[in-house]
C-alpha cells in the first residue's frame, strides 16, 4: 500500500467511530490503517476491533499505556506504506484528505502540506491556512517560512511524511514529551525535505476538547525545557534575519508563557531570567520591515507595555505576562 495511516488512541470512545468512518469514506484507498490502542480502559478497544472486522485495511495494535508520543512510534515501526500520516482519533477528515497529498506530484524530497479547521467549543472555528505554494529548492526557506507565520508548522496530521527517511534517520516522537511533541518531530524531518507544496484545503479538522491534555496550563519547567528546545532547532535550521526575528519573538512568547505558569520561587527565578534574555534577543532581531501581521504588531507593543510596567521586579512580571498575552 502506499499511505500508512497512524491513529494513536486513548479512551476516545466518544469521537473514535467518527474520525474511523471519515477515513475509510476516502477517495483515494490505497491505505492502510493503524490503530494504535495505547492502553484504553474504555470501549476503543472493542470499537477498533468491530472496524478492523469489517475491513482487511485495518490493524489493530495493542501496547500497554505510556502516551501519544509512545503510540505513535509504535504505529511508524508496524507500518508498511511508503509515506506516514498521523491522523488523532478525536479528529475527522474530509473525504478528499489523503489524495490532496499526491496532487502534483509527490517524490522522497517533498513535504505537502494542507491546512486545518481547529473546531474550538468557545472560541469557534479557527482556519490555519496558507496560499497555495509549490516550492523546490530555491523557494523552499521561503515556504517554510510562510508556514511558520501562518502557525501551520508545527502541526503533524497536515503533513505526508516517506515513511523511508524517517525509519533511516531515526525520526520519532519524543516519549514522555507531552508538550509539542509534534512540533519537534517536524523540525527533525525538515532537512530532508527539498519541495514544499502547500495547498489552501482545510480538510482536516482538529477537535479542541475542554478536558484534553493541550488544553491544561503545562508546568513552567515543561514549558521552559520545550522552548529551548524549539529555540535551539529553529536556530540551527533558519538563519536568515527574519528567520531569526520570528525566532526569538515566538521564544519570548513561550518563556511568558512558563513565567505565568511559575508555581514556586525557583521557577519564577529562572522562568524570570529565560523572559529577560528572550527578549534582549527580540530586541536585537528586531526590524520594522519584519511586521508583517498583526502578531507581530501585538508582540511588539505589548512587550513593550509589559516590560516598562514591571520595573526589573520578577513577580511583577508574572502578573503582567498573566494578564497581558504577548
Amino acid at each position: 500500500m502506499l499511505i500508512s495511516v497512524v491513529v494513536p488512541i486513548y479512551n476516545m470512545e466518544a469521537y473514535l467511530a467518527q474520525c474511523l468512518d471519515s477515513l475509510l469514506a476516502q477517495r483515494f484507498t490505497d491505505f492502510e490503517l493503524l490503530l494504535v490502542d495505547d492502553g484504553s480502559r474504555d470501549a476503543s478497544p472493542a470499537i477498533c476491533d468491530r472496524y478492523a472486522d469489517h475491513d482487511n485495511r485495518i490493524r489493530v495494535i495493542r501496547k500497554p499505556n505510556g502516551g501519544v508520543s509512545s503510540a505513535r512510534n509504535a504505529g511508524i515501526e508496524a507500518a508498511r506504506g511508503r509515506y506516514l500520516l498521523f491522523v488523532d482519533p478525536d479528529d475527522w477528515v474530509d473525504e478528499d484528505f489523503l489524495s490532496q497529498f499526491l496532487e502534483g506530484g509527490m517524490d522522497d524530497r517533498t513535504l505537502p502540506v494542507t491546512g486545518l479547521i481547529q473546531h474550538r467549543p468557545k472560541a469557534g472555528d479557527r482556519l490555519l491556512t496558507a496560499p497555495a505554494r509549490d516550492e523546490g529548492p530555491e523557494g523552499r526557506d521561503e515556504a517554510l517560512r510562510l508556514l511558520r507565520r501562518c502557525d501551520m508548522l508545527g502541526f503533524v496530521p497536515n503533513k505526508l511524511y516517506v515513511r523511508e527517511i524517517v525509519m533511516r534517520h531515526g525520526i520519532r516522537f519524543i516519549e514522555g514529551l507531552a508538550h509539542r511533541e509534534d512540533e519537534l518531530f517536524a523540525l527533525d524531518y525538515l532537512p530532508f525535505v527539498k519541495r514544499v507544496r502547500i495547498n489552501e484545503r482545510t480538510a482536516y479538522h482538529y477537535r479542541v476538547l475542554e478536558s484534553g491534555h493541550s488544553r491544561r496550563r503545562k508546568p513552567c519547567g515543561l514549558q521552559l525545557d520545550v522552548a529551548r528546545r524549539l529555540h535551539a532547532r529553529y536556530g540551527e535550521l533558519f538563519t536568515s534575519p527574519e528567520d531569526r526575528y520570528i525566532t526569538a519573538r515566538t521564544y519570548l512568547r513561550q518563556t511568558c508563557a512558563a513565567l505565568a505558569a511559575a508555581a514556586t520561587p525557583e521557577e519564577l527565578g529562572a522562568a524570570a531570567g529565560c523572559v529577560r534574555d528572550a527578549r534582549r534577543e527580540y530586541l536585537a532581531a528586531f526590524d520594522r520591515r519584519f511586521l508583517t501581521d498583526p502578531r507581530d504588531r501585538k508582540v511588539a507593543a505589548r512587550q513593550r507595555l509589559v516590560f516598562a510596567l514591571s520595573g526589573g521586579s520578577a513577580r511583577l512580571l508574572r502578573v503582567l505576562v498573566k494578564r497581558i498575552h504577548i
